[in-house]
């Protein structure tokens, strides 16, 4: 009651190659794709990239029922599915889901110590960004690569932001002032986090790898709070 609202990009941007050309970004002049059910419980799209015909992206956010979830919040179900029905193979590709956490009440704002309470799990410990150390130990865009994972791009590098440890898992968390409450943030298979406290937002993201024609991939994830 009262918890204000989390604002996301689904996806902010879904790019390929590593100079990140473009699958789908939240800007894109296409109509909106959004279909979502009477009960607002739930919505989905279906979409086809503006800028290659026949690679389609699907992804839905579905609430998980009171009654089904057993612990003390409440849940949305992510999924995300990219179908390369095209003619050309899509390397490395790079999504990033972001998550603008600004509206949720008692959250930290734009650069309000929001490295303090933001967490990550490194070596089976919740670890808060502001004991992880970069580059740039003034910088205001972190990330990290999860563990294994082979594709070890972020974006916060070009900033002197990645940290130098990987992560255990595609696993965010941000808690609100007080330590009260709390968002994690969940995907599978997991590729990285980035955390932007100027916005303030923070991410974590899938990994689909490369798609070549003919080839599909699947991401799940989650949001509690």
């Amino acid at each position: 009651e009262n918890g204000g609202t989390l604002f996301m990009h689904f996806p902010e941007h879904l790019e390929y190659n590593p100079v990140g050309n473009t699958i789908l970004r939240h800007y894109d002049s296409i109509p909106t794709p959004w279909i979502i059910s009477p009960d607002g419980q739930q919505a989905s799209y279906q979409v086809e990239s503006p800028a290659l015909p026949h690679v389609i992206v699907e992804s839905s956010a579905i609430r998980i029922p009171k009654n089904e979830f057993p612990l003390d919040g409440s849940a949305v179900k992510l999924a995300m599915h990219i179908i390369n029905h095209g003619s050309q193979t899509l390397p490395v590709i790079r999504p990033l889901i972001c998550m603008q956490y600004q509206g949720l009440q008692g959250f930290p704002q734009k650069l309000q110590e929001n490295y303090k309470h933001s967490f990550i799990v490194i070596n089976d410990s919740l670890t808060p960004l502001s004991d992880l150390s970069t580059t740039d130990p003034h910088t205001t865009f972190k990330g990290c690569v999860v563990k294994g994972c082979p594709q070890r791009d972020t974006r916060s590098e070009r900033t002197g932001g990645l940290i130098t440890q990987d992560m255990d898992l595609a696993l965010s968390v941000v808690t609100s002032l007080d330590g009260k409450r709390k968002i994690i943030i969940w995907w599978t298979p997991g590729k990285s986090m980035i955390a932007n406290a100027y916005i303030p937002c923070i991410h974590a993201d899938p990994y689909f790898g490369n798609l070549q024609p003919g080839q599909q991939a699947y991401a799940d994830g989650m949001v509690i709070f």
